[in-house]
Parts: structure tokens; sequence; C-alpha cells
């Protein structure tokens, strides 16, 4: 037997189908590892519920988008933050309930005021700094941060 895609003797050919009208390289191929990713951080670390709210960083990148999109699925209303025009498309595109352009607007009020002053329950972070930190005065009584 041929590994798949020539992986070598180490391969453990198991296959995942590529969806119809996806480019391999560019989204297929990090399929996997970006909702895995996501998976990890809204299911096994710190659940999304029904319900709830959802603020995710770097929301256009790879992890981000994925979690937006499972954020979504789990029922949280989803708040995505990315920097620039593009970006903050990419995310409505992807299902965001809100979305912040953490470059022209200020990304504490604009959470007070979705939130209602209550804050976010579930802070998804893939990318850490200085908009990590800011958004620890965003969160709620009891909420928490997934990496």
């Amino acid at each position: 037997m041929i590994p798949p895609f020539g992986l070598g003797e180490e391969a453990t050919g198991e296959v995942v189908a590529v969806p119809p009208g996806s480019r391999f390289a560019q989204e297929a191929g990090g399929f996997p590892i970006a909702f895995r990713t996501a998976y990890a951080g809204l299911v096994e670390r710190a659940p999304v519920e029904p319900g709830r709210s959802l603020l995710v960083l770097g929301a256009a990148g790879n992890s981000g988008a994925a979690a937006v999109q499972l954020g979504k699925a789990l029922g949280a209303t989803v708040i995505a933050v990315a920097g620039g025009r593009s970006k903050t498309e990419l995310c409505a595109r992807h299902g965001a309930d809100h979305v912040i352009d953490h470059r022209t607007e200020d990304l504490t009020a604009r959470v007070t005021e979705i939130t209602g002053e209550r804050g976010v329950d579930l802070i998804y972070d893939p990318i850490g700094g200085e908009t990590a930190a800011s958004t620890l005065k965003s969160i709620a009584r009891g909420g928490r941060i997934a990496p």
C-alpha cells in the first residue's frame, strides 16, 4: 500500500476528503489544524455554553475564524475582533454576531456596549499580546479565557 500524499511509512492511512469547492493548500490543508485548535479551546478547556457570549481575538486568522464558526454552532453570541476592513468583513461572513475593528474602535467600550455592561463570558485568544491584555477589562464575573 502507498501511504496517502507520500507521507512515508509513518502515515496512518487516514485520509480526510477535501470538501467540494475548497482550494486544497489554502483551505482544506489548514482545516484539521484550525478546527482542532478551536475545538480544544471552546469544548475541552473552557466549554462554550448556548446563550453565552464569546469574544474571539484574531478572528480573521486560521483558528480564530474556526472559533467564530464553532462558537456559533455551539449557540454562543460571537463577538469577533480583527484589524482592518477586509478582516472584519471576513468575520461577518463567517457568522459573527458583532465585529470589532481593534485598529479603529475602543475594544473595551465596544464590548461593554455589546454586552450591556455585563462583559463577555469567554475570551478565545490565539494571539496574546497587548490586545489580549486589554480584553481582561471586558470579561464578565466568572468569565474565562481559552488559549
